[in-house]
């Protein structure tokens, strides 16, 4: 991917480029929370593990309002291509503002650039941003009499920062068995029930046979209608 910095790199010379790397994090404008700085050009490029993706969105978003945010903006690249242009505030729902705008990307890469022009004579106080990443994880339906499901990349670890969701359904009058085989491995906590990562299970005419596990022991075999 083209990052932010190479892609502006044809347009004016950035005075900033930031490479952000990790599974969650975020950033702000120049001066945040204080009204930024005329004359800004500046870039964060987010990388994530490869398989992972990011979402971003906007928690304060105060910047200059104008048509087409041709002025203060600040822009996402995603593959090295422009996607969201964005400026005015937020607060006031303003056409241009994120609102509640989340961002996803469909790769583990994220460019985000700031620009503002030589007057911020209303004091607008810039922005700060959030990001996640996470494994995608496809939601599955299974309806046949029998079948396997597993954690991503099993048997190996798998990723940080992912959620799955299966749903079993079969012809009424039949019972679900599960049965979990070794090795079975899921982060949990001398004194806290898991806290970190969890597997539950929840029939869904019963609420309250919720049942959550993490550790390194075998769930016993565990049925349902």
């Amino acid at each position: 991917m083209a990052s932010g910095c190479h892609v502006l790199a044809l347009l004016a010379v950035l005075h900033v480029c930031v490479e952000v790397t990790g599974l969650y994090g975020s950033f702000s404008s120049p001066g945040f929370p204080h009204p930024y700085p005329d004359n800004q050009l500046q870039a964060w490029n987010i990388s994530a593990p490869v398989g992972h993706r990011l979402k971003l969105y906007f928690t304060h978003f105060s910047l200059e309002p104008s048509d087409q945010c041709e002025y203060d903006y600040v822009q996402v690249f995603v593959e090295g291509n422009e996607t969201l242009r964005f400026c005015g505030e937020q607060e006031k729902s303003d056409e241009g503002s994120p609102r509640n705008t989340v961002i996803i990307s469909a790769t583990n890469l994220l460019s985000v650039v700031f620009k503002s022009d030589f007057s911020n004579e209303e004091r607008f106080t810039g922005f700060q941003a959030f990001y996640t990443s996470e494994v995608p994880c496809e939601t599955q339906i299974l309806t046949d009499p029998s079948g396997v499901l597993s954690s991503p990349g099993y048997p190996n670890p798998y990723p940080p920062m992912t959620k799955c969701n299966h749903t079993i359904t079969l012809p009424e009058g039949f019972r679900i068995l599960l049965d979990f085989s070794e090795p079975f491995d899921i982060e949990s906590h001398p004194e806290v029930p898991c806290p970190y990562d969890l597997l539950r299970g929840l029939p869904a005419q019963s609420f309250s046979d919720e049942v959550i596990v993490c550790g390194n022991s075998l769930w016993d075999p565990t049925s349902g209608h």
